[in-house]
């Protein structure tokens, strides 16, 4: 099965996102979607590292 392509919308939103990323010195490792299952898991665990870097910074 191939892999299905980003929207040229949700394309854009990432690339805000790693600009984002990028200008605050954020060290990140681009990860391809295989389906929408490992979008969401993806996603949880991106949440998870912010929080977690969030925490850090205020402790």
């Amino acid at each position: 099965m191939a892999p299905q392509k980003q929207s040229p919308v949700e394309m854009r939103k990432s690339l805000v996102l790693v600009e984002e990323l990028v200008r605050s010195g954020i060290e990140f490792v681009p990860v391809p979607v295989l389906d929408a299952d490992h979008r969401v898991k993806l996603l949880e665990e991106f949440d998870a590292s912010l929080n977690e870097l969030l925490k850090r910074t205020l402790a």
